[in-house]
C-alpha cells in the first residue's frame, strides 16, 4: 500500500511564510517546487515529509497540493486552518499580489518546524530558489516520481521520491509501514 501522511495544515502555511521570510516576495511556481525538493531531501535524509502533503504531477512540476491550494486561498482549506487555530485568525499570515507573488504579514512560526524542517527547506532554497522557471520545470520534469505520476495521471507517491541505493527497499518498507500513524 502506499505511504499517505495526514496533512498538517497549520505547518504548511509555516512552510510558506518560512519561504516568503527568505524570499520576499516568492512566486508560487519557486516556493512549490522548494517545497518539494525540501520533502524529498527531507524524505531521503530524515525518512519524513515536512508537512505530508500530497502531490499532483501538474504541468510545470510537482505541486503540494494542499500548499497550493493555500496559496489560492481555497476556501476549504482556509477553514480548515481557522479551525486549527480556533478561528483566531480571519485571515492568513500572508497576502498574494499579482496574482501569484506571496507576501508575508509576520514571521513564520519556527516552533512547529524541526531542525531538520529547516535544514531541508534552507538546502532546496538554496538549491533550487532562484532558478529560472524553464531550468526549474525541466528539472522536476526529469524528476522520476513526477514521470511516472504524470504518465499515469495519479497523484506522485513518495516510494517515487526515495533515492536509488542498496536500502531502497528497506526504506519505502518503513515509508508504508509508518506513513499513517505519523503525525507532523
Amino acid at each position: 500500500m502506499p505511504a499517505r501522511y495526514r496533512v498538517n495544515t497549520r505547518k504548511a502555511v509555516e512552510v510558506i511564510l518560512w519561504l516568503a521570510e527568505k524570499q520576499a516576495p516568492i512566486d508560487f511556481h519557486h516556493l512549490l517546487k522548494v517545497v518539494f525538493y525540501a520533502d524529498k531531501y527531507q524524505l531521503n535524509a530524515y525518512g519524513r515529509p515536512i508537512v505530508g502533503d500530497t502531490y499532483g504531477a501538474f504541468n510545470h512540476g510537482p505541486v503540494a497540493t494542499t500548499v497550493y491550494d493555500i496559496l489560492k486561498q481555497d476556501a476549504l482549506e482556509v477553514q480548515a486552518f481557522d479551525a486549527y487555530t480556533a478561528g483566531s485568525n480571519d485571515n492568513l499570515p500572508f497576502e498574494v499580489r499579482d496574482r501569484y507573488w506571496v507576501h508575508p504579514k509576520r514571521e513564520a512560526d519556527k516552533a512547529l518546524l524541526s531542525r531538520s524542517d529547516m535544514e531541508a527547506l534552507d538546502w532546496a532554497f538554496e538549491e533550487y530558489g532562484s532558478l529560472p522557471f524553464k531550468k526549474l520545470e525541466r528539472l522536476t520534469h526529469d524528476e522520476p516520481s513526477w514521470k511516472n505520476a504524470y504518465n499515469s495521471g495519479n497523484f506522485m507517491l513518495y516510494e517515487d521520491l526515495v533515492d536509488d541505493g542498496p536500502s531502497k527497499a528497506d526504506r519505502i518498507e518503513d515509508l508504508e509501514e509508518t506513513a499513517s500513524n505519523m503525525a507532523f
